[in-house]
Order: C-alpha cells, then sequence, then structure tokens
C-alpha cells in the first residue's frame, strides 16, 4: 500500500459523545427550574481555547432561559468588535485565552485592563497562551506604574502556555529542509484546527509515540522562550506559594496546511502524499529515523492522528537542541519527557 492511497485514522477524545440525531426530551419544560437550569449549564462546563475567530455559545441564541444561563457563566465580556464578530464572553474556570497578536493593543496593557475595566464579578483571566515569538515584547519600555500593574495581573495567573504553531513540515523532517537532522515522517504532531472546545487527555500522550518522541523539531528555540518567561518573572519579582504554583507549559501542533474546522468528516488528508513529495525519489518513504519498512509499516497501522496540540513541561527544553545551524534547524529528543495530549472537539 503507498502512502497516497493510505487513509489516516483519527484519534478522538474518549470524553467527547456524539449528539444522536433523535435525542429530544420533550417534558424538559415540566422539570423544575433548578433541574433545567444545570442541564442548560453542562454544555458549557468544556474547556475552550479562546483565538481570534472567537464563536458564541448556541446557549445564547435558544431562549431567554438559556441566555441567562449562559450569562451567568461566561463572566467576563472582553471588547472586540472589529476583528471577533462582537464581544467575548469568557469564563476564567474553564476558557484559555489565545493572545497571537493582540487586537486590544500593547500585551503589556491588555493584561492589567482585563481586571480594571472588563471584569464584572471579580474574576479575570487566570489561563493564558501568548504566541512564542511575542514573549520578547513584555517587559520592555514599561514605566514603574505599568511595571505594578503588570506584576499583579501575572501573579493571578494559573497557568501559562508558550503557543508554538509549526510550518507543516516539522511533520515530515527531511534533509531539504532540517540540515544535519535525519530524515523522518513524525506523524505523531497533532494538526492544529480552528476549534474551541478541547479535552485535555489526563496523563501523558496514549498514542505509541516514543519513537517520534526522538526527533522533535522546532523552527524556534523553545529553550529561550521558556527563559524569557523566567527572566520576566523574575525582573517583576513574582512570588507565588509553593502551594499554588503556576503550570507553565509548552504548547506545540502543526499549524497545518489547511486549516481544519468543526466536522468529523473532515479528515486529515494530503499528509501521506506530502511526505512523497518531501522525501523525493531517493529517500525511502518511512525515512532514516526508523530502522526498517517493517518498523515503519506497523507503527502506521498502530498511530492515529490527532487533532488538537501537545503540552510539554518547560523542563523538555532545558538542554540545547540536536543541532542549530543556519535557518530551520532545531530538533530534541524528548523521550524522557512525555506529553500531555489535548484534542480538540469535531463535532457540531
Amino acid at each position: 500500500m503507498t502512502p497516497s492511497t493510505f487513509e489516516p485514522a483519527l484519534f478522538e477524545s474518549p470524553f467527547s459523545t456524539p449528539v444522536q440525531a433523535d435525542a429530544t426530551f420533550r417534558p424538559f419544560r415540566r422539570l423544575p427550574i433548578e433541574l433545567r437550569t444545570l442541564i442548560w449549564s453542562l454544555p458549557l462546563q468544556r474547556q475552550r481555547f479562546i483565538a481570534r475567530r472567537y464563536r458564541h455559545s448556541k446557549l445564547l441564541r435558544v431562549n431567554q432561559e438559556a441566555q441567562h444561563v449562559a450569562l451567568g457563566f461566561f463572566t467576563l465580556r472582553i471588547p472586540c468588535s472589529d476583528l471577533c464578530g462582537g464581544p467575548i464572553r469568557f469564563s476564567p474556570d474553564y476558557d484559555v485565552l489565545h493572545i497571537a497578536r493582540s487586537p486590544w493593543g500593547n500585551i503589556v496593557d491588555f493584561l492589567p485592563r482585563l481586571a480594571a475595566e472588563w471584569d464584572s464579578r471579580g474574576h479575570t483571566v487566570v489561563h493564558l497562551a501568548l504566541d512564542g515569538d511575542l514573549m520578547h515584547y513584555i517587559g520592555n519600555n514599561m514605566g514603574e506604574p505599568a511595571r505594578e500593574d503588570l506584576a499583579m495581573a501575572i501573579a493571578r495567573l494559573q497557568s501559562f502556555w508558550i503557543v508554538n504553531l509549526e510550518a507543516p513540515d516539522v511533520r515530515c523532517i527531511s534533509r531539504l529542509t532540517w540540515r544535519a537532522v535525519k530524515c523522518h515522517h513524525n506523524r505523531s504532531v497533532p494538526i492544529f484546527a480552528d476549534v474551541q472546545r478541547f479535552d485535555r487527555i489526563p496523563g501523558k500522550d496514549p498514542r505509541p509515540i516514543e519513537t517520534d518522541l526522538g526527533q522533535v523539531a522546532s523552527y524556534d528555540d523553545l529553550g529561550l522562550e521558556v527563559r524569557q518567561w523566567r527572566n520576566l518573572e523574575a525582573t517583576l519579582q513574582i512570588r507565588r506559594p509553593e502551594s499554588n504554583p503556576l503550570e507553565l507549559r509548552v504548547l506545540l501542533a502543526d499549524m497545518g496546511e489547511t486549516i481544519i474546522h468543526s466536522t468529523r468528516e473532515q479528515k486529515v488528508t494530503g499528509d501521506w502524499e506530502r511526505v512523497r513529495k518531501v522525501y523525493w525519489d531517493q529517500f525511502p518513504p518511512w525515512g532514516e529515523y526508523l530502522s526498517s519498512r517493517e518498523e515503519w509499516e506497523e507503527l502506521r497501522g498502530r498511530l492515529q492522528d490527532a487533532v488538537g496540540f501537545r503540552l510539554f513541561k518547560p523542563e523538555a527544553f532545558e538542554d540545547p537542541p540536536v543541532s542549530v545551524g543556519s535557518g530551520l534547524n532545531r530538533a530534541r529528543d524528548l523521550r524522557q519527557h512525555p506529553p500531555e495530549l489535548c484534542v480538540f472537539d469535531l463535532g457540531p
């Protein structure tokens, strides 16, 4: 079977339950209001990755009762009419706010404004994701008042994810783009999607990814991004109790050639054909990193593609990459640092 005819299997979250077409509970209106409120709130209690292409909860458009429950759940209202199609309604307990290019102005001003201007009930963003290439902007050219405000905002964070969405060839490492690194088809790298709801799989990535972890590529120096964050905390003199440390993670995913949206039918396609094009005729289809075609065929049959992202602990990037040369040339052996897997919900 050639790579171009192989249909990859898709890893789906064990926590997502497919919605059945006939799942209508007609006596719903006769239930007590307390029970109806509980039922309305259940679909809201999902983690979401909030980026620019924001989608409002469907409960805001069902009826007044559902809308009342939803507005009580989303305690933050962040103005974003131009780029997001209206204000972002945000749940600090469940939602992760991803800032790639802030539509609200300077990132140094944005975090303090969350609590000062847009917070309605004593809450603020506590789960923040920031693109790694923006790390060097934070902390520069700040006066003392701005420094104090930013320190207070960062001290309130419970988790901070450094986001690295890589170009598609991180799954197809070849000598053409990654000099001095062995050829390898790293299919276990998750493919990012333009979807909000996700499930965080407990423990490490459950797929057979040990071989792929031996060579994880990235364009940017992820260790440098972690050090920049550590230096910022030190500069701002951030102090947290040992019983409640910050969850610092590095997010890695393949941004993909085609953005995946929200349908289960929109499978991961074209990847195997891309591998064949990248490796050309002089390389075996399994690359040089695997020992044999048999090993590649066996892994191909067991490994499922994931639409989502990985979360690595910062210790994974303390050691330097395998090789750092001119341009696109960074890879690490992360077999001692297995990541978590987060899977987007591709349901309706």
